[in-house]
């Protein structure tokens, strides 16, 4: 489930940076809502979140208060598992003029927060564009213990294969959750997504669901 990564860029209902309470008690409300969602079979699920805030205008304050708020929503999807027995997890999602961009902004930004239920979403199509060497840099943000919780696919078009085959190379495959995004276009989207399917089929993967085919 999106928790609206792209959010952070303003607008007149977003519930700001992860600076703010708001951006807590939405997270802690889509996690609720998350929950309530799952197959019955399911006991584990994710959520993907703004990779903080905007790196422009960051400071010691927001900082701060970031930290203050990953520890309650740490919390919050604690007291959630205890209650529903059923655990979420929350994964940041890395990206241009965010306080997560490059990788070793990530590992330093990311340090002290709780590796068991927080973690990274990691756009492929940003990490091929943005990154100098995508493989290392998800090799820095595991060997520092982050978790790549959620990969995302946004582009079908681009070469997303080998970073993929990367992530579920280890002993341990690094990533729980694979989104794809396609098209608004119905046409076009059928298209991708049986695309994507018939690559990650060659990669080895078992699909668990039925696509979800609404807009």
């Amino acid at each position: 489930m999106s928790g609206g990564p792209d959010a952070e860029d303003g607008g007149e209902n977003t519930p700001g940076d992860w600076s703010e309470a708001a951006r807590l008690r939405h997270t802690l409300e889509l996690a609720r809502i998350l929950v309530d969602l799952l197959p019955a079979e399911e006991v584990r699920g994710a959520i993907a979140t703004c990779g903080l805030g905007l790196r422009e205008g960051w400071d010691e304050t927001k900082e701060k208060a970031v930290a203050r708020n990953l520890g309650r929503f740490s919390g919050g999807l604690a007291d959630l598992a205890w209650r529903v027995g059923r655990a979420v997890r929350a994964g940041f999602q890395p990206g241009p003029g965010r306080v997560l961009d490059s990788p070793e902004e990530t590992v330093a930004a990311l340090t002290r927060i709780d590796k068991d239920r927080l973690g990274v979403c990691l756009d492929l199509t940003t990490t091929i564009r943005d990154w100098p060497d995508p493989q290392a840099g998800i090799d820095r943000m595991t060997d520092a213990g982050l978790s790549v919780i959620t990969a995302l696919i946004t582009d079908p078009a681009v070469a997303w294969q080998p970073v993929l085959r990367h992530l579920l190379a280890a002993d341990t495959a690094r990533t729980e959750y694979v989104i794809v995004e396609t098209s608004a276009d119905p046409g076009q989207s059928a298209g991708d997504l049986a695309f994507v399917l018939d690559e990650m089929t060659a990669l080895g993967l078992v699909r668990e669901q039925e696509p979800c085919t609404a807009p």
